[in-house]
């Protein structure tokens, strides 16, 4: 088992950082089953099928969704489980904490640089989902 810890500080709540793992994770969905999907179909045990050019097809199952709180999901490639579980602090009106752990369940002993790489590749996730969020909130007002 390989986990991965990063944490961030976000300028956006917990609620709208929330939000747009609900809203791409809808868009994911339908993109990978073809059926029209909405943040409401999205629930616990909800699990759908994709194929990656990268890595074939792949099992995606939501696993843990308490709103502004917590998120979780897990995807499986063959034998192979990846769980990502995003954890929310809210910190003020518009910041919140966010910490996100990454666990593969896998025999292979992670090295120093692929640990370092896995880091980088967490960070960069939660930066494009905090500035995304800007941008739909930035949308949605209309500026």
């Amino acid at each position: 088992m390989q986990e991965t810890i990063v944490e961030k500080d976000c300028k956006v709540s917990a609620k709208d950082f929330y939000d747009t793992l609900l809203i791409s994770s809808a868009h994911e969905a339908e993109e990978a089953t073809g059926y029209e999907m909405n943040v409401k179909d999205i629930k616990e045990g909800y699990r759908y099928r994709r194929e990656t050019q990268k890595y074939g097809q792949e099992f995606v199952t939501y696993k843990r969704l308490l709103p502004g709180r917590e998120y979780a999901i897990k995807v499986s490639r063959g034998t192979k489980n990846i769980q990502m579980r995003f954890k929310l602090e809210k910190t003020g009106e518009n910041t919140c904490h966010v910490i996100l752990t990454q666990t593969i369940m896998t025999n292979k002993k992670p090295d120093w640089f692929s640990t370092m790489v896995m880091k980088k590749r967490l960070k960069d996730r939660l930066n494009l989902i905090e500035k995304g969020t800007v941008e739909r909130l930035a949308q949605e007002s209309g500026s």
